[in-house]
């Protein structure tokens, strides 16, 4: 259905008007405020009961009306919206065939698509808004597929972050081809460390036996000192003990039996000095046995071999610390690889979802936060402004199919060629374009129809 005709009274600025439409596109011209907003707004308004304005009768004038007559080849309806002061919201009716039909809106609601959209407001908003616009409008819902997508997103970031650092630190490493076969086992630490505490040990007991032995020596040379100094002692008292018999007789007895008791113990002391001297021989002899035995033993190798197999089990680790690292890059680079075709999956399932989605305007498609049209972001000056403009033009008629109008603001902004092939195209597809245009001379308001 198309406007065949229009009356409006007393509406914002427009205090009568009549036009004879049957259907085809016009231009709306005027200087501003001559009253185009209005006259679009009135059969707005009447079609769809939106953007009621606060006050909508002409100033000074008590009441006002705004009459519609659509129709198409079976049918015709007749829209009356008055105003009254009591009444500024309006008493709307609707008659066809010229009987009057109940509940006007519904009927009106069941006829009409969505006529109040305005293609220049869907291009002159944020690709976010294009796109939840465009959804609803098809009924497409694949936000499933988008979380998927957004979740493997940054999931394969988190891996290709960990690529890097692994790529890094495998690239940092000094380590050489033959070093991951050279280093690939530890040597045994623990039992070279168990070595050299034995051979400490040993060490230890041969430099006490060392000292136990001279300890004994010295103690046999005193021993020795003691059996001399016994001796010449001995010797002393025999002279003495001679002297004293000389000149003192008779004292001889009690001098030799002293004398006797002196030898005896002078024997007693040198029988167990003897015996401690054989003790300390023969300990002596087992220690110099021992010694000969028991060698000390040189820690140096040990040392330096426990120095060496340190370094080496270092290398090991380190070799160590490389292979897990090349093993967890192939195993990060596979998942990144795995979660690419989930996320290429994916693509293609919400493609298919937008192929099967029947989106009215050719060539027009659908990303994560922008339309596309011919492949193309509609953002950026990446697709000229005309085939925007069309394809937003395309999309109010898809969305009109009951009610064939189609309202185009700023017309005056565009190019003659452009403004042409909108009218053609318009009328081509059976819609009917009503077109505002600033008459930038000043004059009134004339509603002028575009001849084919």
């Amino acid at each position: 259905m198309k406007v065949n005709s229009i009356h409006i009274r007393n509406f914002k600025s427009i205090q009568e008007l009549d036009e004879q439409l049957d259907g085809q596109s016009v231009y709306v011209i005027g200087s501003n405020g001559a009253g185009k907003s209005s006259f679009i707004q009135a059969i707005y308004l009447a079609l769809t009961g939106k953007d009621l304005p606060p006050n909508p009768i002409t100033k000074g004038k008590k009441d006002g009306e705004i009459e519609i007559v659509i129709a198409d080849n079976k049918q015709s309806y007749t829209i009356e919206l008055k105003f009254t002061e009591k009444n500024q919201k309006g008493y709307l009716s609707v008659k066809s065939e010229g009987a009057e039909l109940s509940s006007p809106r519904t009927v009106l609601n069941n006829l009409i698509g969505h006529i109040s959209f305005d293609p220049f407001d869907f291009l002159s908003w944020d690709g976010k808004k294009q796109v939840k616009f465009l959804k609803e409008l098809t009924g497409l819902d694949f936000e499933h597929i988008d979380r998927q997508l957004k979740t493997l997103e940054d999931d394969r970031k988190l891996i290709n972050a960990k690529i890097k650092d692994l790529t890094g630190a495998l690239n940092e490493s000094n380590l050489k081809e033959e070093d991951f076969r050279i280093f690939a086992k530890e040597q045994d630490i623990l039992l070279l460390q168990e070595e050299i505490n034995e051979a400490n040990e040993a060490n230890n007991n041969v430099l006490k036996g060392t000292n136990i032995l001279a300890g004994i020596e010295a103690e046999l040379n005193q021993k020795q000192k003691d059996i001399l100094l016994l001796t010449v002692q001995a010797e002393e008292s025999a002279t003495e003990t001679l002297a004293e018999i000389k000149r003192l007789e008779a004292e001889i007895e009690r001098v030799r039996q002293a004398h006797e008791k002196k030898l005896l113990k002078i024997e007693d002391v040198k029988e167990r000095t003897n015996t401690e001297i054989f003790t300390l021989r023969t300990r002596q002899t087992n220690g110099m046995q021992y010694l000969k035995e028991n060698q000390p033993i040189d820690t140096i190798p040990l040392q330096e071999r426990f120095k060496n197999a340190t370094q080496f089990n270092k290398k090991v680790n380190e070799v160590r610390t490389m292979v897990e690292k090349k093993s967890d890059l192939e195993s990060q680079k596979q998942l990144y690889a795995d979660y690419g075709k989930n996320m290429e999956q994916l693509r293609t399932e919400k493609l298919e979802l937008i192929a099967a989605a029947n989106i009215p305007v050719p060539g027009l498609g659908i990303e994560d936060d922008y339309l596309t049209l011919d492949g193309l972001p509609m953002e950026g000056n990446q697709v000229p402004k005309s085939k925007i403009i069309e394809a937003g033009v395309r999309l109010v008629m898809a969305m009109n199919p009951g009610v064939k109008i189609v309202r185009i603001t700023d017309g005056s902004l565009l190019d003659q060629e452009t403004l042409s092939g909108l009218v053609e195209m318009v009328n081509k597809e059976g819609y009917q374009a009503f077109i505002e245009m600033v008459d930038r001379q000043g004059g009134e308001l004339s509603i002028n129809i575009i001849e084919d």
